[in-house]
């Protein structure tokens, strides 16, 4: 279950920390320690892995779902792209409390590339 330090955040219009604890391939299964932070705005989601060392940043090009409140059981997904590509990231607390992000990565005649991360906390970002 996911530490929230937040309390009724909508989703898509507040900046939000996102801190990754744990991976697992979809394709496989094979899950792994994982540390990283997604921040989320209202126009893009921001990766840092490495320690802040690496840093990726994606566009939002289009939002998928509502989620007016993440200390509650709900979902939303963020259409991506950078250096044209195309990826999906789905943000999802269940009912049980715990907090996902999957990640799909689109390459056009390829099935897509699934990912599945584990959230330990939530913040809101100033």
């Amino acid at each position: 279950m996911a530490d929230l330090h937040v309390q009724a955040q909508d989703v898509r219009k507040a900046t939000l920390r996102w801190e990754l604890s744990a991976s697992t391939d979809l394709q496989t299964q094979v899950q792994s320690d994982y540390e990283a932070t997604l921040k989320t705005s209202t126009n893009q989601v921001t990766w840092e892995q490495r320690n802040g060392t690496r840093v990726t940043t994606y566009a939002i090009t289009s939002v998928e779902g509502a989620w007016t409140d993440v200390s509650l059981e709900g979902s939303l997904t963020y259409n991506l792209s950078r250096n044209n590509r195309n990826s999906r990231m789905t943000f999802t607390r269940n009912g049980q409390g715990a907090v996902t992000v999957t990640w799909e990565v689109l390459t056009e005649g390829q099935p897509p590339f699934r990912q599945q991360f584990q959230v330990s906390n939530v913040t809101l970002e100033p």
